[in-house]
């Protein structure tokens, strides 16, 4: 099984939320349990890509450090952290349509995150950043979300599907409404 993984994608935890450095401890648990799984660099995601799911303006001044992000910094170590989980999650889901085998990508921080809004710790919604490439690559003609947080966190994947009219995307919430 394949871990897309590295560094690159943490940043120090500001304020109360643990996500930006949440996935060093989740792999080191995942290679405790299990010391095969092979660890893969995660791609780096541009400000077009972004842009597919979110306003092009929003995403700008996200990541120019001018308005705050899902966390309510503007930390620069959260900036540069941001294009490489979502580029963990397009990275999973490419190999796992490409190699038909089972990936992780520990990443946390999406389904909050609107067209052009942060909310609940996440500032990019890499879900339907990931949705929308493989979209425009060919890779997909539909796609399915299954959002199995404790809670519910669609507004924001909700309202990307709604805002760009994304009809063959199905996204499902196990969460409490």
């Amino acid at each position: 099984m394949y871990v897309v993984y590295s560094e690159s994608m943490l940043a120090p935890a500001p304020g109360s939320s643990p996500s930006a450095a949440k996935p060093r401890p989740v792999v080191a648990a995942w290679k405790a349990l299990d010391p095969s799984l092979q660890c893969i660099e995660p791609l780096l995601v541009t400000r077009a890509q972004l842009a597919l799911a979110h306003d092009r303006d929003f995403v700008d001044q996200v990541l120019d450090g001018r308005i705050a992000n899902g966390f309510g910094s503007i930390s620069a170590a959260v900036g540069q952290s941001l294009p490489y989980t979502s580029g963990a999650m397009l990275r999973a889901a490419r190999l796992a349509i490409d190699d038909r085998s089972a990936v992780a990508a520990p990443v946390s921080g999406f389904h909050h995150a609107g067209w052009n809004f942060v909310g609940g710790y996440c500032t990019f919604n890499g879900l339907l950043v990931t949705a929308q490439v493989l979209k425009h690559e060919g890779r997909a003609r539909r796609v399915g979300i299954l959002d199995y947080d404790m809670h519910y966190g669609g507004i924001g994947s909700a309202d990307i599907i709604q805002r760009l009219s994304l009809d063959w995307v199905t996204h499902t919430s196990a969460g409490a409404t």
